[in-house]
């Protein structure tokens, strides 16, 4: 039960890395920085424990030729940055560190996270960004994220880290009230695409004038 707790944990900690802590203004930049290194590092500590303790036989992952080629090409950013711009290793790995995030779908595999729990991760990670997004709206000029914001022809755009669980959440209520008939996602349905629709894209403004919603 432990490991478990400290398993799911690690999970959580990693996916409020990955979307920078949806940038609040309580945490500075730097700690964000430095909360970014801790979870590379655990991501890269937990997979090296596993490839050598572990000595079950080792199954084929679906995407992992894709993220090894992902690698491979940030290997290439190092030498292309330091022969066309003199940049330094050092500073180009710490500019595509995000990109060692995606070994964490090894971890993931090697901590054997249950799928249902995910599912109730980034569902309940969307509806939380919504609701930041929504008081943030609602409260602007007042900012409690220093995510960037623009206030352009009566629309205000919120480029809110994360805002990708949001829609997640959205197509996840759609799909479970359209092919499981649970009618209980109605609500958050309802509540995640109103949310949508305050983002301002210009698909939504295009309907807007189309259809000449208020």
């Amino acid at each position: 039960m432990y490991n478990k707790l400290i398993n799911y944990g690690l999970v959580f900690f990693i996916l409020m890395v990955s979307i920078s802590f949806m940038d609040v203004t309580f945490l500075n930049e730097q700690i964000i920085k430095v909360f970014e290194i801790i979870g590379i590092g655990l991501i890269i500590f937990f997979n090296i424990i596993y490839v050598i303790y572990d000595s079950s036989k080792k199954e084929r992952h679906t995407f992992t030729k894709y993220i090894y080629l992902l690698l491979f090409s940030s290997i290439i950013c190092l030498f292309a940055a330091y022969a066309f711009h003199n940049q330094s290793f050092k500073l180009t790995l710490f500019q595509q560190r995000c990109l060692f995030l995606y070994l964490f779908y090894f971890t993931l595999h090697n901590l054997n996270i249950a799928p249902k729990y995910l599912e109730k991760l980034l569902f309940g990670t969307g509806i939380f960004i919504a609701v930041i997004y929504l008081i943030q709206y609602f409260v602007y000029p007042l900012q409690i994220t220093s995510a960037p914001m623009a206030l352009d022809r009566g629309t205000l755009r919120i480029y809110i880290p994360g805002r990708i669980f949001h829609e997640v959440a959205l197509l996840y209520s759609f799909s479970m009230l359209l092919y499981r008939y649970q009618t209980k996602y109605l609500i958050t349905f309802i509540f995640l695409f109103g949310v949508f629709i305050l983002y301002g894209s210009r698909g939504i403004i295009i309907c807007r004038k189309k259809w000449r919603f208020p």
